[in-house]
């Protein structure tokens, strides 16, 4: 079963009758956490002084990326200000939005600008079908990682990173 359809199991047993009636939650969709976005799970390798990027498809499809701190500040307000109009309900929430492409710019004027050190950044670019490809005899961590990718290679904007039982 892979990582999708086991959120939307549970997203379907969330909302059966059975289940609603006794349990209130929420669902949480927001991009990736910036965090994280940056880190070998996403393709990012950074030592200290070369980083090299491997972006998924062209690198031209926007992604959304957000703090933990904005989700948590976002998901208290919501909660605190009245939890009858979130009760049992899909809550979207996105920060910044930008492509792989002006992602991996970020970071090479990051990287390469320090005066006196010397850097060297690479960029591959792996296609949607080198990653399905891929994604086909993948198993445990390395699935997970290849289906958001995937997830973002294709324009998906918002992903369910949590379900939040009250």
């Amino acid at each position: 079963m892979t990582f999708t359809w086991e959120k939307v199991t549970i997203r379907q047993l969330l909302r059966s009758e059975e289940v609603v009636s006794k349990l209130e939650h929420n669902f949480i969709e927001t991009g990736y956490f910036i965090e994280g976005f940056f880190t070998p799970f996403l393709g990012w390798e950074m030592s200290k002084p070369s980083v090299s990027a491997n972006i998924p498809g062209t690198g031209d499809v926007p992604v959304t990326v957000t703090h933990q701190s904005d989700i948590g500040s976002y998901v208290a307000e919501v909660l605190r200000a009245d939890p009858t109009l979130s009760r049992n309900k899909t809550l979207k929430f996105e920060g910044d939005q930008l492509t792989w492409n002006q992602a991996r710019e970020l970071v090479q004027n990051a990287v390469t600008a320090k005066p006196g050190v010397s850097s060297t950044f690479a960029t591959t670019l792996t296609s949607v079908g080198e990653l399905e490809k891929r994604l086909e005899t993948a198993q445990g961590f390395e699935s997970v990682s290849l289906q958001l990718i995937l997830v973002a290679a294709r324009g998906c904007r918002a992903m369910t990173i949590a379900t939040l039982p009250r």
